[in-house]
């Protein structure tokens, strides 16, 4: 299921969804060498660490997390930074309203997962999702539901500071989401209009301070993103949404283009300025990725949600039954790229949301998420990749600066 910040699998109304140690949404095409590695996480969904290698060098660490003790509550995690400290929205039903809360790491050493302590951070609105958080925990971004309007929101620990860019439309289409953030003071997400249809399009975008104290307080710059279809056209895409931003600037999101039947989604990277599109398709056995993504050959609608300093992305892809898988890919620029998809052990949707940026050269990778398994309410899961399997010590270019990317 994916949250409503994106059109949530199109059915939850919260966002992340992470399976820890190794993804968020990518998605897929065919033609391209991939070595794809499955993983397992979370055996049965228990409360305990469970770690499960797979084909190749990965191995993966997960555990169920959860800021209640309500079983029946919905719980997605969102946001982690390289403190482990994480963000969340949980509920006690669908509909809401949502309270969001930061988990502080409360017994935790590079290979174990055990122990958060939790703090609800309510804001007054209807319902508060908190959807990521910078590397120092100085900043968390997400988004507010009003009765008359969804406004993003960044929250430094203790102001909440409202963002609402100038084009979002009016009445349901009154709606920007900020979904990711990074201590460069660069925060991602999107904003919606009104389609001569009468529906509302989603458009991406970044937004910059220009606040003179180097926070990332009012007044703000906005910048539209324009991502391409897979042949680097714009004039057929329907919607977009930026979900994920690095250290370097890098940024990564979901697309849909076409019309009608022929309708798509697929995943985007911006780097150096310029967009690559991918998807993830079904080869034998295999999930390999493809920058045409064709379903004809196997493309599965493919969603990214968070990306790292090494460029390694996490999301989510939609199977021929319907379901949500996890997957990690690094580098999705390359045609060489290896995807990794995580499952939640019985789970039936494993939704991988945010990364850490995992900057150090020994530093483990993490991730978080959600699962859902049978006629059971979403699971919040933080997972590891212990150093060097993740792909965390290859060498990122250097920083993008900004008069490179616009």
């Amino acid at each position: 299921m994916r949250f409503s910040l994106l059109a949530t699998s199109r059915n939850l109304p919260v966002i992340l969804l992470f399976t820890a140690a190794a993804a968020l949404a990518v998605t897929h095409r065919s033609g391209a060498a991939v070595n794809a590695h499955h993983g397992s996480l979370l055996q049965g969904l228990t409360s305990q660490e469970t770690c499960s290698p797979s084909p190749g060098p990965a191995v993966y660490c997960y555990e169920v997390v959860s800021p209640t003790s309500n079983p029946n509550d919905y719980v997605y995690v969102t946001g982690i930074n390289n403190g482990q400290q994480i963000n969340s929205a949980y509920s006690s039903s669908t509909a809401g309203p949502y309270t969001s809360s930061i988990g502080i790491p409360t017994s935790k050493t590079n290979s174990n997962l055990t122990g958060y302590g939790f703090t609800p951070e309510p804001d007054g609105s209807l319902s508060t999702y908190l959807t990521g958080l910078s590397s120092g925990h100085t900043y968390q971004v997400g988004y507010q539901v009003y009765p008359t309007h969804t406004q993003g929101v960044v929250y430094d620990g203790s102001h909440w500071f409202p963002v609402q860019d100038p084009k979002q439309g009016s009445l349901t289409c009154a709606v920007t989401e900020v979904l990711g953030v990074h201590d460069s003071r660069i925060a991602v997400g999107f904003y919606e209009t009104t389609s001569t249809s009468g529906t509302c399009i989603k458009h991406a975008f970044e937004v910059y301070s220009s606040a003179s104290d180097g926070s990332l307080s009012p007044p703000y710059t906005y910048v539209d993103l324009t991502p391409t279809d897979p042949n680097g056209g714009t004039l057929d895409v329907d919607s977009s949404a930026a979900t994920g931003v690095n250290i370097l600037g890098d940024v990564v999101g979901t697309v849909t283009w076409g019309s009608g039947g022929s309708q798509q989604d697929g995943s985007w990277i911006y780097r150096f300025g310029k967009y690559t599109t991918f998807c993830l398709y079904k080869s034998s056995t295999l999930y390999e990725m493809s920058h045409t993504c064709i379903p004809s050959a196997g493309a599965r609608p493919t969603y990214t949600n968070g990306i790292n300093f090494s460029d390694l992305v996490v999301g989510d892809f939609i199977d021929s039954l319907g379901h949500q898988n996890g997957f990690a890919l690094l580098t999705p620029w390359k045609s060489t790229a290896i995807a990794t998809v995580i499952d939640a052990a019985n789970s039936i949707n494993t939704v991988l949301w945010g990364v850490n940026q995992a900057t150090g050269m020994y530093q483990d990778v993490y991730f978080t998420g959600w699962a859902t398994s049978a006629g059971a309410k979403p699971v919040g899961i933080v997972g590891y990749c212990p150093a060097g399997h993740c792909g965390s010590t290859s060498s990122p270019d250097l920083p993008r600066h900004r008069s490179e990317r616009h």
